[in-house]
């Protein structure tokens, strides 16, 4: 009798697992190809000589997820593109990602920005919307399916916007108004510094 139990423990357990298997699978069948819309990506930075940090909050987020194999993979490569606003001074940043699928989890591992990294638990999925939340303060991802997106323009790990440097700059009355007579050289595009990147909800 314990025999016929532990075989049939035995037989649960495997079909369990080829149940998660298979949960996985169509989940990655879902995820595969192109979305769009927000991740809530953001970065903070300052001019060579700004005291005060700026913070910018991404306006669209693209993204590609390509699977190691067609069919029955639960793992994979992606891009993700997040556009900011006119008045970044960063026009976009572009990841390179790992993901995977794992009992109904998806991970995202991010090659050379590990503080993008995400696991998302509680999701919904069809072929068409990706809505989820993420993080200790549960923020959300909320992405529709796209037919296609060229991410080929989209080059560098991120662009500056150097051409519209002037008309941004010039709306900082505070610093020029205050502090003209102590700067000797203005600051340009080239002496951005990006302190930080993250993910994180735009304030109300």
């Amino acid at each position: 009798m314990k025999r016929l139990f532990g075989c049939l423990f035995a037989a649960l357990a495997v079909m369990s697992g080829l149940t998660s298997c298979d949960e996985d699978e169509k989940i990655s069948m879902k995820l595969q190809g192109e979305w769009h819309g927000d991740f809530y990506a953001c970065y903070t930075c300052k001019y060579k000589q700004e005291v005060e940090l700026r913070k910018f909050y991404a306006e669209d987020t693209y993204m590609h997820f390509v699977p190691d194999h067609l069919f029955g993979s639960t793992r994979g490569t992606g891009y993700e593109v997040d556009i900011y606003p006119a008045n970044s001074p960063v026009k976009y940043t572009k990841y390179e990602f790992d993901w995977r699928i794992d009992d109904g989890v998806i991970t995202f591992e991010y090659f050379d920005a590990p503080e993008m990294n995400v696991v998302v638990e509680n999701f919904r999925l069809t072929y068409d919307h990706f809505q989820g939340y993420f993080g200790a303060n549960k923020s959300t991802i909320d992405l529709r399916k796209l037919d296609s997106f060229d991410f080929s323009e989209y080059v560098n790990p991120y662009e500056l916007r150097a051409d519209d440097y002037v008309n941004y700059y010039s709306g900082y009355d505070y610093y020029r108004n205050t502090r003209a007579a102590e700067v000797v050289e203005e600051d340009g595009p080239e002496d951005l510094i990006i302190v930080s990147r993250g993910r994180a909800q735009k304030p109300e």
